[in-house]
């Protein structure tokens, strides 16, 4: 881009010299003179007050998300293996994302904690959880695992 940029500035220049010595002695050109300036947009100050801070300008500027909806990623199993998932960012498959994507970053910030403290408030089972003083046991997950209500669900489908 910077050199297609420097070859148009070069063709500008080259006609606007040509037009100056096209003009006879003592007649004025009447050029008037220009200056640009190309940065770096970390040198924009500007740039943070035109970004959209929306959850979903967020994702796709943190996530390198492959075919713009998927993320992909590692993750080491109990038994040590890494396992590679992938997971899909759509309307029809995330429903939590649907409703947050077009939302403030901070708004959605204050949802998934409120989201959270309901979670961990109706489930007997993570309250459990928070009240061990030790890093819980895979049984001890486990069994958080099985009483939330999702999970009871696809248990009886």
């Amino acid at each position: 881009m910077a050199n297609c940029l420097q070859s148009k500035l070069d063709e500008y220049c080259a006609h606007l010299q040509r037009k100056a010595e096209n003009y006879k002695e003592g007649q004025s050109a009447n050029l008037q003179t220009s200056t640009v300036i190309v940065l770096d947009r970390s040198v924009d100050s500007y740039a943070p007050l035109v970004h959209e801070f929306a959850y979903q300008a967020i994702v796709h500027d943190l996530i390198d998300l492959e075919n713009g909806d998927k993320y992909a990623y590692s993750s080491v199993a109990a038994n040590g293996e890494v396992q590679r998932t992938e997971t899909e960012l759509a309307e029809a498959t995330d429903p939590l994302w649907a409703k947050l994507r077009h939302q403030h970053i901070s708004q959605v910030s204050q949802t998934l904690v409120k989201r959270l403290d309901q979670l961990v408030s109706e489930n007997v089972g993570i309250k459990a959880l928070a009240s061990l003083s030790k890093r819980p046991t895979l049984n001890e997950m486990r069994a958080a695992l099985a009483e939330l209500p999702e999970f009871k669900r696809l248990q009886s489908s």
